[in-house]
């Protein structure tokens, strides 16, 4: 599914989109044509789900809202495996119906190594990070099962932008049985169009795969190159 984030100049979000995000400047929005995600703010009577931040409770709203979801989000640094696993237990403690975790950025290599968790919290687990880099971090993460993946018109916090999503990802024909091919590039290498061409030729030829863009460290290449996650990769 796609939750289009409704900017502030926007009144009105696209069909093509299932849930739409209203952060605390929309609030004023109260007739709506799809489920809403309520972000950084109480739930009213419109909210399908409602985003809390770790560690805020929202045991107390649980018996005046009984038909809103939960979703407890985490935004922050990432340090390691072992920390994602012990903030995952931590926020799971208070039941909520989704666990969202967003770092500020992370490496491809050491995002690959958290698809484990994936498993853990089946179909619960929303896990990618921040900035245009990490890009790659919010396909997978879709693919590996989260629920849902964030988008919007200009692509607000290094989102995919939703025409983008739609028409050169196309996101809606892809599952996680999706074979996964990549661009293994420097940071600071000039951009590669190379996923606009590939990914709306597969899509044309009805060929199960996605090529995406890795931007990478030279010390993360072999990592990369010797995941079994990939089928190939273009230098």
């Amino acid at each position: 599914m796609i939750v289009y984030t409704l900017g502030p100049d926007e009144e009105e979000s696209p069909l093509e989109v299932d849930f739409i995000e209203l952060r605390p400047d929309l609030t004023h929005l109260t007739t709506v044509s799809q489920k809403v995600v309520l972000t950084k703010q109480p739930p009213n009577s419109i909210a399908s789900f409602c985003d809390i931040s770790f560690p805020e409770s929202f045991h107390q709203f649980r018996g005046a809202f009984p038909f809103v979801k939960w979703i407890y989000s985490f935004h922050g640094p990432f340090i390691s495996y072992e920390n994602t696993l012990r903030l995952l237990q931590k926020m799971d403690q208070n039941t909520p119906d989704l666990l969202k975790v967003c770092f500020d950025r992370i490496s491809f290599s050491d995002y690959l190594e958290l698809k484990p968790l994936f498993s853990l919290y089946k179909d619960r687990l929303i896990l990618f990070a921040q900035g245009e880099e990490c890009q790659a971090t919010r396909i997978l993460s879709f693919l590996w099962g989260a629920r849902w993946i964030y988008t919007s018109k200009n692509g607000l916090y290094g989102q995919i932008p939703l025409k983008e999503l739609l028409e050169i990802y196309q996101i809606k024909r892809l599952t996680r049985q999706t074979s996964l091919y990549g661009l293994i590039k420097g940071k600071k290498s000039p951009p590669s169009i190379g996923y606009k061409i590939y990914n709306p030729l597969f899509a044309r030829e009805k060929i199960d795969a996605l090529y995406l863009n890795l931007p990478v460290e030279e010390n993360e290449v072999e990592k990369v190159l010797k995941s079994d996650l990939f089928q190939g990769f273009s230098i």
